[in-house]
């Protein structure tokens, strides 16, 4: 299995999970709005995005971009149907939750700025 359809599993088993849920299978795809935080858009979404229109063909998307911490409320007030976000979701909300997998962080500095904290700390030693 390709890395890119192992970490677009979860949106085919989203759908999947919809089309059950609403009986639709034997009907015309339906339209699904896909609410998609700023920053995922930015790194991620389009390897999901294939492989999900190639299991999908006739499914009709939009997607939208949102500001980060606003898809919560987006999704409450039925803007969108799906949200994909890496904000955690609010723990008064009734919805089902999925994990997408795991997101690797990075911390990064310059070297001016490891060479001046390394000296600060070095003047704070006793």
């Amino acid at each position: 299995m390709r890395p890119s359809h192992q970490r677009g599993e979860w949106i085919l088993k989203a759908v999947d999970n919809l089309e059950n849920s609403l009986n639709i299978q034997n009907k015309a795809a339906p339209l699904i709005k896909i609410g998609v935080s700023e920053s995922f858009a930015v790194k991620k979404f389009s390897q999901y995005l294939c492989d999900f229109l190639n299991h999908y063909p006739d499914a009709k998307l939009i997607i939208q971009k949102i500001k980060n911490g606003d898809e919560w409320q987006q999704l409450m007030s039925h803007n969108i149907d799906i949200v994909i976000s890496g904000n955690p979701c609010p723990s008064n909300m009734n919805v089902k939750t999925m994990p997408m997998g795991t997101n690797k962080l990075v911390c990064c500095a310059t070297p001016e700025y490891l060479k001046a904290y390394r000296e600060k700390s070095k003047k704070n030693r006793p």
